[in-house]
Protein backbone atom coordinates (compact mmCIF):
# COMPACT_ATOMS: atom_id res chain seq x y z
CA UNK A 1 0.00 0.00 0.00
CA UNK A 2 1.22 3.21 -0.90
CA UNK A 3 1.15 6.48 1.32
CA UNK A 4 -1.20 9.37 1.28
CA UNK A 5 0.90 11.96 -1.04
CA UNK A 6 -0.27 14.32 0.95
CA UNK A 7 1.22 12.69 4.04
CA UNK A 8 4.29 12.33 2.73
CA UNK A 9 4.59 15.93 1.91
CA UNK A 10 3.59 16.90 4.98
CA UNK A 11 6.27 15.44 6.46
CA UNK A 12 8.87 17.10 4.45
CA UNK A 13 7.31 20.52 5.16
CA UNK A 14 7.98 22.57 8.08
CA UNK A 15 5.02 23.72 10.27
CA UNK A 16 4.69 26.79 10.09
CA UNK A 17 1.16 27.25 11.76
CA UNK A 18 0.39 29.96 14.96
CA UNK A 19 1.17 27.09 17.29
CA UNK A 20 4.33 26.63 15.86
CA UNK A 21 7.29 28.14 18.68
CA UNK A 22 10.71 28.48 18.11
CA UNK A 23 13.43 26.14 19.85
CA UNK A 24 15.90 28.04 21.81
CA UNK A 25 19.44 27.80 20.61
CA UNK A 26 20.59 24.90 21.87
CA UNK A 27 24.21 26.38 22.28
CA UNK A 28 23.09 27.99 25.39
CA UNK A 29 22.69 23.86 27.02
CA UNK A 30 25.68 23.04 25.79
CA UNK A 31 28.07 21.76 28.95
CA UNK A 32 31.68 23.11 28.30
CA UNK A 33 34.37 20.87 29.04
CA UNK A 34 36.81 22.49 31.39
CA UNK A 35 39.84 21.72 33.21
CA UNK A 36 41.83 22.64 36.29
CA UNK A 37 44.26 24.86 34.30
CA UNK A 38 40.89 26.45 33.09
CA UNK A 39 39.33 27.20 36.44
CA UNK A 40 42.50 28.58 37.35
CA UNK A 41 42.54 30.61 34.84
CA UNK A 42 39.52 31.87 34.84
CA UNK A 43 40.54 33.12 38.06
CA UNK A 44 43.23 35.51 37.44
CA UNK A 45 41.32 37.40 35.05
CA UNK A 46 38.23 38.09 37.49
CA UNK A 47 39.00 41.43 38.99
CA UNK A 48 37.10 40.91 42.57
CA UNK A 49 39.09 37.26 42.60
CA UNK A 50 42.08 38.55 41.94
CA UNK A 51 41.38 41.67 44.94
CA UNK A 52 41.29 38.31 47.29
CA UNK A 53 44.06 36.78 45.98
CA UNK A 54 45.97 40.24 46.37
CA UNK A 55 45.15 40.60 49.94
CA UNK A 56 45.70 36.67 51.44
CA UNK A 57 49.26 37.54 52.28
CA UNK A 58 47.46 40.39 54.41
CA UNK A 59 45.10 38.02 56.24
CA UNK A 60 42.46 39.99 55.03
CA UNK A 61 40.44 37.14 53.72
CA UNK A 62 40.48 34.32 56.20
CA UNK A 63 37.76 32.43 54.49
CA UNK A 64 39.97 31.47 51.46
CA UNK A 65 43.37 29.44 51.05
CA UNK A 66 45.44 28.86 47.92
CA UNK A 67 45.56 24.75 47.35
CA UNK A 68 47.82 23.72 44.32
CA UNK A 69 47.83 26.86 43.06
CA UNK A 70 44.30 26.73 42.92
CA UNK A 71 42.15 29.85 45.20
CA UNK A 72 39.91 28.05 47.51
CA UNK A 73 37.05 28.71 49.59
CA UNK A 74 37.21 27.10 52.97
CA UNK A 75 34.10 24.94 54.44
CA UNK A 76 33.76 22.55 57.47
CA UNK A 77 33.90 19.46 55.94
CA UNK A 78 36.61 20.54 52.61
CA UNK A 79 38.02 23.59 50.50
CA UNK A 80 36.37 24.20 47.52
CA UNK A 81 37.48 25.82 44.30
CA UNK A 82 36.24 29.61 43.96
CA UNK A 83 34.38 29.70 40.13
CA UNK A 84 34.01 32.84 38.64
CA UNK A 85 31.10 34.31 36.93
CA UNK A 86 31.08 32.79 33.26
CA UNK A 87 30.93 29.86 31.37
CA UNK A 88 32.52 27.64 33.82
CA UNK A 89 30.30 28.04 36.34
CA UNK A 90 27.18 27.72 34.00
CA UNK A 91 28.23 24.31 33.05
CA UNK A 92 28.92 23.30 36.30
CA UNK A 93 25.10 24.65 37.81
CA UNK A 94 23.96 22.68 34.21
CA UNK A 95 25.75 19.51 35.11
CA UNK A 96 24.27 19.38 38.99
CA UNK A 97 20.52 20.39 38.20
CA UNK A 98 20.83 18.21 35.25
CA UNK A 99 22.31 14.85 36.25
CA UNK A 100 19.65 12.63 38.34
CA UNK A 101 22.64 11.27 40.25
CA UNK A 102 23.04 15.00 41.56
CA UNK A 103 19.94 14.99 42.34
CA UNK A 104 18.19 16.57 39.81
CA UNK A 105 14.48 17.55 39.97
CA UNK A 106 13.80 15.83 43.55
CA UNK A 107 11.57 18.59 43.90
CA UNK A 108 9.73 18.42 41.11
CA UNK A 109 9.42 14.56 41.79
CA UNK A 110 8.27 15.46 45.53
CA UNK A 111 5.87 17.99 44.20
CA UNK A 112 4.48 14.62 42.38
CA UNK A 113 4.18 12.08 44.78
CA UNK A 114 2.28 14.92 46.99
CA UNK A 115 -0.06 15.27 44.53
CA UNK A 116 -0.37 11.67 43.79
CA UNK A 117 -1.07 10.81 47.92
CA UNK A 118 -3.93 13.12 48.02
CA UNK A 119 -5.32 12.63 44.41
CA UNK A 120 -5.04 10.36 40.97
CA UNK A 121 -3.37 11.82 38.40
Amino acid sequence: MCPNKEAVQSKDKPRTDANTQALPELDQYRIIPFTHDDIRQQQLSDPTLQQILNNLEKEKHKNYIIEDSMLMRRQQLKSVPVVPKGKIRKSIMQIYHDTPANGSHFVRDRTLNTIGERSKV
